[in-house]
């Protein structure tokens, strides 16, 4: 019997990870949605997409290439926490101002509850920073089954906030707010701290000293492509929210729920896909790596993509209610457009650690023009259902430009700058 290997294990684990998220995150949609009502659940969708654009968009990818060089150099990770600590307490700082300011713009003529409610979420941005780089730091350092542990924590705290509710007060917008920015807060506390302790102690010389300014420029390079901009800017739900009406919102975001199972394998596959390509040593063991990992992706996400297109029209009343049926068209659409990202989700990462960062951005730029044009045309005569139409196109187009990126330009032999700089940083240790 063929033994599992530990990338394999970490795989299987972290797939498991998403599904069990999937579930977690199912249920604290459904109650929210059951609380709020369409309209009510658009707003609270509206409060959430600003401070989760901002911390995507504000990190600039530091995180990310913190997962990186960590990952290259685990001896050497104190040190490397240590040079972004002083940038993401900028970034912090800035961000927080800049979401105040568009809450005070947004909440011109609001309700008070909505009003109370964009107060809570001023702690967002920082409780997201605090998430991503305690994350980032398990991840680069393959501490897989702490990682796990803890990225699904945040949902569990707010399902479970969710269901307190729900049993009892019933909710309002401003206090579903409240528990939300409450419970995603103190998991992050917990996986940032776990994370810090997690470090090991000391320096290594044996490795290539990595500067701040490289670790920005690596980051720069690449923090498009390690997100889409449609998963993390809600670029589709922002034109919903702010063109069409909170209502059509509330459907569409019901539609994008069954959506998350197929992301959330596919982006449990890229974090250990991430790390243990940029662990390779170069040259066709990083090519057959990305392409296993590519494959693998299509194989787990296909077979519940179509079973959620089969599923779909009596999922949606079953759990949101019949005045959500309106979603069930939006779902199958969305669908299709949630193979074609996270297959590519995947395929970005295993470029990144191969050390090509850029490559993703490119397919993330294609990505965002198609969109544009695409909302263009579909969005007036088609409204909420021609903005599924255009992430279907703006998702085929990314992938496309990727694959071809990945089959030309992903070399067959070791090109590696950071690898060239250790060897030679171990040749002078001699």
């Amino acid at each position: 019997m063929r033994k599992i290997t530990d990338t394999q294990r970490a795989t299987l684990g972290s797939v498991l990870t998403g599904i069990v998220w999937q579930g977690v995150m199912l249920v604290s949609g459904v109650l929210i949605a059951r609380i709020l009502g369409v309209e009510g659940r658009g707003n609270f969708a509206l409060l959430a997409l600003f401070p989760i654009v901002l911390a995507q968009i504000g990190s600039l990818g530091l995180p990310m290439a913190a997962t990186y060089y960590i990952a290259r150099d685990p001896s050497n990770a104190r040190a490397i926490v240590r040079s972004i600590t002083a940038p993401a307490l900028l970034q912090t700082v800035i961000l927080v101002a800049i979401h105040g300011s568009v809450l005070a713009v947004l909440i011109q003529g609001a309700s008070s509850a909505f009003r109370i409610a964009s107060v809570f979420t001023l702690a967002m941005v920082p409780v997201m920073l605090a998430q991503q780089y305690g994350i980032a730091i398990l991840q680069g350092q393959r501490h897989f089954a702490r990682f796990n542990a803890l990225r699904v924590l945040p949902a569990t705290f707010y399902s479970t906030a969710m269901v307190v509710l729900f049993l009892t007060s019933g909710g309002r917008l401003s206090s579903i707010t409240f528990f939300w920015v409450a419970a995603l807060a103190t998991a992050a506390g917990i996986t940032l701290a776990i994370a810090i302790r997690g470090l090991p102690k000391g320096h290594s010389d044996a490795g290539a000293k990595v500067g701040r300014a490289e670790m920005i420029q690596f980051g720069i390079k690449g923090f498009i492509g390690s997100i889409s901009p449609i998963e993390a800017f809600r670029l589709d739900q922002a034109v919903v929210g702010l063109l069409l009406s909170p209502a059509a919102l509330g459907l569409y975001v019901v539609g994008m729920a069954f959506t998350n199972l197929p992301r959330f394998i596919a982006s449990s596959i890229g974090m250990v896909a991430y790390p243990h390509v940029a662990d390779q040593a170069g040259g066709i063991a990083t090519r057959r790596s990305t392409w296993r990992f590519f494959w693998f992706t299509v194989a787990a996400c296909m077979p519940v993509v179509l079973l959620l297109e089969a599923a779909v029209g009596w999922l949606v009343p079953l759990f949101f209610g019949g005045e959500f049926a309106g979603a069930v068209a939006l779902a199958r659409i969305l669908l299709v457009a949630a193979m074609l990202l996270s297959v590519r989700r995947v395929l970005s990462d295993c470029v990144r650690g191969a050390g090509f960062p850029g490559y993703g951005t490119v397919a993330e730029v294609a990505s965002a023009i198609t969109l544009v044009f695409a909302l263009v045309l579909f969005a007036p005569g088609y409204g909420v259902e021609g903005v599924a139409f255009a992430m279907v196109c703006s998702a085929g187009v990314g992938l496309a430009v990727l694959v071809s990126l990945a089959v030309i330009r992903v070399p067959s032999r070791t090109t590696d700058t950071f690898a060239i700089r250790e060897e030679a940083a171990i040749v002078r240790t001699r």
